[in-house]
């Protein structure tokens, strides 16, 4: 016995919400840029990589042992 009638329980999706969802199943499809891609890009804007406050340090830099 099926009806056309919304259920109650949960409440109507906007449709805004639902375009939100698509585009984050997209982006999580997505692949992140080389770092090959990442440079001509910021070569082509003059985009200058962010830089961390003092005293973080980036994945490439080996951690400071202390004595």
């Amino acid at each position: 016995m099926a009806t056309s009638e919304p259920n109650p329980i949960e409440p109507p999706v906007s449709e805004a919400l639902k375009r939100v969802w698509r585009w984050r199943e997209e982006a999580a499809k997505a692949r992140p840029l080389t770092p090959a891609q990442a440079e001509a890009l910021r070569r082509e804007f003059g985009l200058e990589p962010p830089s961390l406050p003092e005293g973080h340090r980036t994945r490439s830099e080996p951690a400071k042992k202390s004595a």
